[in-house]
């Protein structure tokens, strides 16, 4: 499951983030709810950021449907499923304040993570009198998620929340099922018994900011690439 947020005008902080698409597919990728959430036009940012990200004109959301037959829809067809979800709580929470602790999740940003050893005093919440050797954990984003197991970098640029639930599950049904079978361990317990398996993995948006891009003809990171692939 993925939704697709706007930010509306009228809400402050966390909850000014709004579901304004709603995705849903099964195991094998097949669409079970693509829906839009009626939101009527000047009710929610729409600028040249925005555009970049999800396409949504202030105009597009107009005939979609209520949220609260959303929510009735989405109630009854989760009910009872496992629900593959990146950060999920947010989706959940932008759908009318909807909870994910309502719904039987696997949470793929719990499994996924890079962890990096914090020595110095002040530096992590365990708030140790003395210099502490604690690690902290940074989740990877859907992005460094497919990355890592298809080498392929999705996100550049406007993406729906069908994209991102397909790219979801594909990352469940192809890269974390296998991995937690060849270490003989159920994919229904979250987590691996290796740590720091993802320390190494790409971070996308940070390469990013500094020009890099990954090259699909080159099978590498460049900057400045204008081969047909990059452009």
């Amino acid at each position: 499951m993925d939704v697709e947020k706007v930010q509306m005008l009228e809400v402050k902080g966390i909850d000014s983030n709004q579901a304004a698409t709603v995705s849903v597919v099964n195991m094998l990728g097949e669409v079970l709810m693509d829906v839009m959430v009626k939101r009527e036009p000047g009710s929610f940012v729409v600028n040249n950021a925005t555009l970049k990200i999800n396409k949504i004109k202030k105009n597009d959301l107009v005939n979609g449907k209520p949220i609260d037959q959303v929510k009735s829809d989405l109630n009854n067809l989760l009910k009872d499923k496992l629900v593959v979800v990146v950060a999920g709580e947010n989706d959940f929470r932008s759908l009318g304040g909807m909870r994910m602790s309502e719904f039987n999740t696997l949470e793929l940003q719990q499994v996924y993570f890079r962890s990096k050893l914090k020595s110095h005093l002040n530096e992590c919440a365990c708030q140790a009198d003395e210099i502490c050797n604690c690690y902290v954990t940074e989740p990877l984003s859907l992005r460094d998620m497919y990355f890592y197991h298809f080498r392929e970098d999705i996100q550049r640029g406007a993406h729906t929340s069908l994209a991102d639930a397909t790219s979801t599950i594909r990352v469940f049904r192809e890269g974390y099922v296998p991995l937690k079978l060849s270490a003989n361990e159920s994919p229904l317990k979250v987590g691996f018994t290796e740590v720091g398996m993802f320390d190494n993995a790409v971070n996308l948006k940070r390469l990013e900011k500094n020009g890099e891009r990954f090259c699909k003809t080159e099978d590498k990171f460049v900057k400045g690439c204008t081969c047909d692939a990059c452009k």
